[in-house]
């Protein structure tokens, strides 16, 4: 009787691990925005080149956080400092690493194209999540948003991907039309 009850609960385990482990995990859920409403929500939005990144605690000292510094190549939308600093979460400190799964995560020596919110003078946080850092290859943009679920208008989540490399100056005739779109303030 003993044997059954162990067997019993090991095919109950046994079960209910395959069903956790067959679901796909997202650790970050994202509503997919439309590049119009980047363009809006960005404070502003800058073609830039990433020359450093430091990561740091957090004030509480829970978390930690990695600060890009950005030389501004040009602003499409406001006009920031010719350097500025993106934070963004998660980093590496000594042999401890805290990794937030779909973050945007800025690399020394990266083109990119930002939509940013400004928190402080020359301190911006990248808008959308993910959604808000377009990386500049070969004169070709491209959006990484693998590591994110994407949750549909039908309430799935589905798995987040790279956009398709499109020439950098249709992208950013997309934003200058986005951009005679909105409404100052």
């Amino acid at each position: 009787m003993a044997v059954h009850r162990c067997r019993s609960r090991l095919g109950i385990v046994s079960a209910l691990s395959l069903l956790v482990f067959s679901v796909p995990a997202q650790a970050s859920v994202i509503r997919l925005v439309d590049l119009s409403v980047l363009v809006r929500r960005a404070d502003i939005i800058v073609r830039g080149t990433t020359l450093a990144t430091v990561s740091s605690l957090t004030e509480d000292g829970k978390q930690i956080h990695t600060v890009a510094k950005v030389r501004v190549q040009s602003a499409l939308k406001g006009a920031p400092a010719s350097e500025i600093e993106v934070r963004t979460p998660g980093g590496t400190i000594g042999d401890i690493t805290q990794m937030v799964h779909g973050a945007p995560r800025l690399v020394e020596g990266q083109k990119v194209i930002l939509f940013l919110h400004r928190v402080s003078e020359r301190r911006f946080t990248i808008e959308g999540f993910a959604q808000g850092k377009y990386e500049v290859v070969n004169g070709h943009v491209v959006q990484d948003l693998r590591g994110i679920g994407i949750l549909g208008p039908d309430g799935a989540i589905r798995p987040g991907t790279t956009t398709e490399s499109v020439p950098e100056r249709d992208f950013v005739a997309r934003v200058r039309k986005a951009l005679e779109g909105t409404v100052a303030p």
